[in-house]
């Protein structure tokens, strides 16, 4: 699934910022990864059911 998202600048987002917080809040225990993660085309996340 491809998601298409503007800022309030009508620009896209940076992706380097995007995964970057993605993988912050994975290690914040926020989000489940599954997968390897050395790059966005090589995992999935998800919302954690219960934060740590």
């Amino acid at each position: 699934m491809h998601l298409r998202a503007i800022n309030k600048n009508g620009c896209p987002p940076n992706i380097f910022f995007l995964e970057y917080r993605i993988r912050y809040l994975v290690y914040s225990g926020v989000f489940e990864l599954k997968g390897i993660p050395k790059s966005m085309h090589h995992y999935s996340v998800k919302l954690r059911k219960k934060p740590l």
